[in-house]
């Protein structure tokens, strides 16, 4: 994205001076040349367009329940990440997110090269996000008479039961 009109050569500083999520940018010099050489800049060359490759990461379930969604973070779940078509998954193992139900991993979409066959999962049903219910039952806490979800699994020998299933 940096040019020198005729008569001027480009020098790359290499030093950033601008840079986001999308682009790094460099200080540059146009330096005159010499009157003797037959310098030319560069601006019959076309330059690249700034901004950013369309994220591949997908997200099943969040924002939205029961779909895919653009990962801004492609951050996810094992069972809740994939990439779009034209990429292929690559989990680094990285942990980005745990709490009490999910431990979630940084992945990468990376694109594949343009003579495969290389395609998404985006046609397979994730798994939706939650935890696995509790299956530890007390007698008679928080409710008297009954058997009550126990939260820290912990009860009396004739206090203490597990779920169905």
């Amino acid at each position: 994205q940096m040019a020198c009109a005729d008569g001027y050569r480009l020098e790359n500083t290499g030093n950033v001076c601008h840079e986001d999520d999308c682009t790094t940018a460099y200080e540059y010099h146009c330096i005159a040349c010499d009157p003797a050489s037959d310098c030319m800049g560069n601006l019959d060359e076309d330059g690249e367009d700034y901004g950013c490759e369309e994220n591949a990461c997908r997200e099943w379930g969040y924002p939205k329940e029961g779909e895919w969604n653009v990962d801004e973070d492609c951050c996810a779940g094992k069972k809740q990440m994939a990439c779009a078509d034209g990429y292929r998954l690559e989990n680094t193992g990285n942990v980005c997110h745990e709490d009490d139900c999910t431990t979630a991993y940084e992945y990468h979409c990376i694109a594949c090269d343009p003579a495969s066959d290389c395609m998404g999962n985006l046609d397979e049903d994730g798994e939706d996000y939650g935890c696995e219910e509790n299956a530890c039952r007390e007698w008679g806490y928080p409710k008297e008479g009954e058997w009550n979800v126990d939260e820290d699994c912990c009860a009396g020998k004739k206090q203490m039961a597990c779920a169905d299933g």
